[in-house]
């Protein structure tokens, strides 16, 4: 019988971890910004970027649905699956932070040796999976869909949204199984141009690690509880 998973993250602790400014034993600690109420403070990875039973798809919903739940349904069918993912980048990014260590400098020519193109790809759904799972991309599928609605309701009087429903797990669940992970990361692995990058200053991460850049005139122009939403690189141009 699978254990039950209560606590389900939507950021990997192994990815979180790589951010830990205090390790003790097997608790990891970084310094958490809660954008909700906007204040800093110490966290134990395990307990935040965390839901209750956030994959979850539970025979109700399939009954409401009208599909008949298949014999030794699993309702955390997503939940082991990307376990299983994660445990696999957790060695992949394990290996080449190992790999990092060992080079001498930093030039162009030495992406090749850090990253082939296998471990390249599995970065690539990496990043697909995380720029999908996360409670804000579910909150944009209402915004999306209400526009929808309300276009297609003044057209023809469908109430797309009342067809459809929230984006819960159940969709969540078809979507991953629609292939999304694989044709994301492969549109990340054709189109990202890869290189080395070394920060002098501390770097932040976030629920979603694609980022952005934003310009400063001089360095540390903006102060700490006035930095826009991550993810993003700062980019210093001194004058």
């Amino acid at each position: 019988m699978l254990n039950v998973v209560k606590r389900q993250h939507y950021v990997p602790q192994f990815y979180l971890r790589q951010f830990a400014s205090e390790v003790k034993g097997d608790n990891y600690f970084i310094k958490h910004f809660d954008k909700i109420r906007r204040v800093y403070d110490r966290a134990n990875v395990a307990s935040i970027a965390k839901k209750h039973k956030y994959y979850d798809v539970t025979p109700e919903q399939l009954h409401e649905r009208g599909i008949t739940v298949p014999e030794n349904y699993n309702p955390q069918e997503l939940e082991h699956l990307f376990s299983t993912l994660e445990g696999d980048w957790a060695i992949l990014f394990k290996n080449i932070s190992q790999r990092q260590g060992q080079l001498e400098g930093y030039d162009e020519d030495q992406i090749n040796q850090l990253l082939k193109e296998k471990e390249k790809r599995l970065i690539s759904e990496f990043l697909a999976l995380q720029a999908i799972r996360t409670p804000s991309w579910r909150s944009k599928w209402e915004i999306i869909l209400g526009n929808f609605n309300d276009a297609i309701a003044q057209s023809i009087g469908i109430d797309l949204k009342k067809s459809l429903g929230d984006m819960d797990s159940y969709y969540f669940y078809q979507h991953i199984h629609s292939g999304v992970i694989e044709r994301l990361g492969d549109f990340f692995f054709t189109s990202f141009d890869w290189f080395l990058c070394y920060s002098p200053v501390r770097l932040y991460t976030s629920d979603n690690p694609l980022a952005r850049i934003f310009h400063l005139e001089k360095a540390r122009q903006i102060k700490d509880d006035e930095w826009p939403e991550p993810p993003y690189f700062e980019e210093y141009q001194l004058r």
